[in-house]
């Protein structure tokens, strides 16, 4: 009679059951390595590797901001500015201070980002026209901020949407969003992360998935009907610094009116953690956690921090405005003043209202929008 064989011992089979699923993922790794280079190699889109956080990311800028925009990536939603203020009119792409149809007015136009956006009340735009009117001006002011526009966005925008309003002015904040490339696909600065998430969740069709997103492209591709997307083309990679294509961004918005002989503004605007202003306790500390932050400085080298990128882009843009007679800085317009900002980028009231006057003051005394018809006093 024969000996039955000894059963494996409990820990035996774990160990080999390990080994199988050490195994399953050395092979899915390397068909996702795999797949990825086969995808560069023929210039297909390729993703990160073993997971896609852009598919948590999805393609929309926030509440308020969930209409996909063709050339700029969002907008804002219509119903949620009428909802939010009643009382001003809203016309495709810009809050209007004022009535639009009024033809006598002097019709400005400003650009940025969320420092410009009239989500907020009494944003700087809003403040202009009401220091504006004060001084016995005319004007009806259209904003068109819009939160995580850079000056790639303003220079889009300025050629398919400003001009056909018939502007008399434009005016322009901005360089916060622009440094660091943390509103632009880096390679690309023109297209915008939000653009990219579209135009890649539009390749996939909604198959390619959050887990080994290479693999299952590659897979896609080899079982895709002929004529079916595989790829998105974003033009020649760029290689610039944030500084330089700002500064390249501001010059052609300027050629434009130029050539259209609508006057435009840019101003250089101010932020924490860079320019000559005084701490209140809130915002020293705020400097201190920037000083130490690495997540807010996205598109930047890992051991940049924010304060590293914005005194960078500072730094590099010190002259632009010295050597263009249409730009003005703001960086140091805070100086003596302290408890301005909200946060590391925006303003509160009185930081909008200091802006406000600013610019006010600058486009009156260049004679901009000539005189006011009535005399009236205060200052801009």
């Amino acid at each position: 009679m024969s000996t039955p064989a000894p059963r494996p011992r409990w820990w035996a089979k774990v160990l080999t059951a390990a080994l199988g699923v050490l195994l399953a993922l050395g092979v899915a790794a390397s068909v996702e390595f795999a797949s990825r280079e086969v995808l560069r190699a023929k210039k297909r889109t390729t993703y990160p590797l073993f997971y896609d956080r852009a598919k948590d990311r999805g393609v929309l800028g926030g509440p308020g901001y969930n209409y996909l925009d063709p050339h700029l990536g969002h907008a804002h939603e219509p119903e949620a500015l009428a909802k939010a203020f009643p009382d001003l009119t809203y016309v495709p792409g810009f809050m209007v201070y004022g009535d639009p149809r009024e033809k006598r007015a002097i019709r400005i136009v400003t650009l940025g980002g969320s420092t410009t956006d009239p989500r907020v009340r009494q944003a700087w735009p809003e403040l202009l026209r009401e220091r504006l009117l004060a001084r016995g001006y005319r004007v009806v002011v259209f904003n068109g901020g819009v939160a995580g526009y850079s000056s790639n966005q303003e220079l889009v925008k300025l050629i398919r949407d400003v001009l056909p309003l018939g502007p008399q002015l434009i005016i322009s904040l901005n360089g916060v969003n622009d440094l660091g490339f943390a509103h632009s696909v880096k390679t690309h600065p023109m297209v915008h992360p939000y653009q990219q998430d579209v135009m890649e969740q539009l390749v996939r069709g909604g198959r390619v998935g959050r887990v080994f997103p290479n693999t299952t492209a590659m897979t896609e591709s080899m079982l895709a009907a002929r004529g079916s997307l595989r790829g998105v083309n974003y033009g020649p990679v760029v290689r610039t610094t944030p500084g330089r294509q700002w500064e390249r961004n501001v010059r052609l918005m300027a050629a434009v009116a130029r050539e259209l002989s609508i006057p435009y503004l840019c101003f250089r605007q101010p932020v924490l953690g860079a320019g000559e202003f005084d701490l209140s306790p809130a915002e020293r500390e705020m400097v201190r956690r920037y000083a130490g932050d690495t997540g807010a400085a996205a598109a930047t080298p890992a051991r940049a921090t924010y304060l590293d990128v914005v005194k960078a882009f500072y730094t590099e843009t010190t002259e632009v405005c010295a050597r263009l007679p249409y730009c003005v800085d703001l960086a140091n317009i805070f100086r003596g003043r302290t408890g301005v900002y909200s946060d590391a980028r925006h303003q509160t009231v009185e930081g909008r209202t200091v802006i406000a006057e600013a610019i006010g003051a600058e486009i009156v005394r260049r004679g901009l929008i000539g005189r006011p018809p009535a005399k009236a006093g205060g200052a801009p």
